[in-house]
């Protein structure tokens, strides 16, 4: 996946440090935050069906759909 890492909760290890955990817990954080506009750009903005061919087009997709979203936000 594009060189994404996917952090999931987990419980903290023993050997992590203070450091460790307070950085995990701002990652797992920062995704849930992104979760639901994730969500409303499926819903709102038809990003969960791609009529478009290819790796491409998936980009193009994903492009109009933050495009569509940024003017909705800035028209606000």
């Amino acid at each position: 996946m594009l060189g994404a890492n996917i952090i999931l909760p987990k419980k903290a290890l023993k050997r992590d440090n203070r450091y460790q955990r307070d950085k995990k817990r701002k990652l797992c954080k920062r995704r849930a935050a992104i979760e639901p506009i994730i969500g409303h750009l499926k819903s709102d903005f038809r990003l969960s069906r791609n009529l478009l061919k290819g790796q491409v087009g998936d980009e193009i997709n994903v492009l109009m759909a933050a495009c569509a979203w940024n003017l909705k936000n800035g028209w606000q």
